[in-house]
């Protein structure tokens, strides 16, 4: 049986939430969700180019998940919400998370 014992899934829900804080970190709606957690000014690219990753339909869905798990023969996976977790949230915000 093979395991995934580091996965992180991104409901869309989530990134949704994340793009409504003020500051860092943050999810910008940008061809999917542009995920951000560092200040522009510590990645230091040269090219001028927006530091964070673009959270795609893999990272959002779990069909696509499943799908990604069938592909490469995982038969489970340990889950759980990827960087930077509840801690941008308020206690109450961030207990209703677990549940969805």
């Amino acid at each position: 049986m093979l395991i995934d014992l580091h996965t992180h899934h991104d409901p869309r829900a989530y990134l949704e939430a994340l793009s409504r804080l003020d500051g860092l970190p943050r999810a910008v709606p940008e061809g999917g969700y542009r995920f951000e957690i560092f200040d522009e000014r510590h990645v230091g690219r040269p090219d001028g180019a927006r530091s964070g990753r673009i959270m795609d339909e893999v990272d959002c869905s779990r069909d696509a998940e499943l799908r990604f798990m069938d592909r490469f023969g995982i038969e489970l996976s340990v889950v759980r919400v990827g960087n930077p977790w509840l801690g941008p949230f308020d206690r109450e915000a961030g207990m209703i998370w677990p549940g969805r």
